[in-house]
């Protein structure tokens, strides 16, 4: 449990609730998780394990590619992360994620 107050968490973009299978990778080894919502600047994630704030991760999600993030918090078995690329390049990621559904 991390001292992170999610409520709290000042945002640049409004997230997207949306409930899609993802890969993280942690550690060096891939796990699954799912992306529970999703902004081009971060993503809530349920992911069965603890993580420290901090940790550099990749998220893989699908077909459209593989991101590199940082633990911003985690909650038990839901992490936040917020992506290390530019938000107009998860802006495309989020339409196509949209035109999936």
């Amino acid at each position: 449990m991390s001292d992170f107050d999610e409520a709290g968490y000042d945002r640049n973009f409004p997230r997207e609730i949306i409930r899609a299978k993802a890969e993280i990778m942690i550690d060096g080894q891939w796990h699954d998780c799912v992306i529970t919502n999703i902004s081009p600047s971060g993503a809530k994630l349920h992911f069965g394990q603890n993580a420290i704030r901090g940790t550099a991760v990749f998220i893989k999600i699908g077909e459209l590619g593989k991101f590199s993030a940082t633990v911003a918090w985690c909650n038990g078995e839901e992490m936040g992360v917020k992506f290390d690329h530019d938000p107009s390049e998860m802006t495309r990621v989020l339409i196509a994620l949209e035109l999936h559904e």
